[in-house]
């Protein structure tokens, strides 16, 4: 390990800082869930820690940034930000030479309904009449898992034209809302965009 941050110009040492005599550690890291959906945790750390981060895992070895940037002993993350479903959540913190690792906490978080996106077409592009236009989208449950892509459906100005994910369709001239929803069990989800054919009506 480094026992020292050095930064030097002409004249020597311009900024220094030291390693810690004792390396940072995490004690009593508590999760917990509010009723408002919010994930609360708390912890305490000895040492001198500059920041700490979040991370979440579903089964203890692959481990995924939930937040950065922490500091003080305590952090709120609205539900917008969290996964769904059993999840394990741990803090690492570190003082810009070790790192310090809690031990993981288990949450179960509501199942969200799945992120919805449309990769083509382009939103308020314009295309040729009778032109055979590729309707392609993407979809991931709470804890980024691809979704059953039969559980998708295209609309056009609200009337059904296809399902699936990836699928083709001719659209009449004029300007469209084109969306793509998605049921599933913990709700639906969708994305619309606008969309142009050009000639006559």
């Amino acid at each position: 390990a480094g026992s020292a941050l050095v930064i030097r110009d002409a004249d020597g040492v311009a900024w220094e800082r030291k390693a810690p005599a004792e390396p940072v550690r995490v004690h009593d890291f508590e999760a917990a869930l509010a009723k408002e959906g919010e994930l609360l945790v708390r912890w305490k750390a000895s040492g001198e820690p500059v920041e700490s981060w979040l991370q979440w895992s579903t089964d203890g070895e692959t481990w995924h940034a939930l937040a950065t940037g922490l500091t003080g002993s305590a952090a709120q993350l609205a539900p917008q930000q969290l996964p769904s479903g059993k999840i394990l959540v741990r803090l690492v913190a570190h003082d810009g030479f070790f790192s310090a690792v809690s031990e993981p906490v288990e949450i179960r978080l509501p199942e969200r309904a799945p992120q919805v996106a449309i990769l083509h077409p382009k939103d308020k592009h314009t295309y040729s009449p009778k032109q055979l236009l590729r309707l392609w989208g993407s979809a991931a449950d709470g804890q980024g898992h691809p979704v059953d892509s039969e559980q998708a459906v295209w609309l056009l100005d609200g009337i059904e034209i296809g399902s699936g994910l990836d699928t083709w369709a001719t659209l009449e001239p004029g300007e469209h809302k084109l969306t793509l929803l998605l049921r599933s069990k913990a709700g639906y989800s969708e994305a619309s965009i606008s969309v142009v054919i050009k000639g006559p009506r």
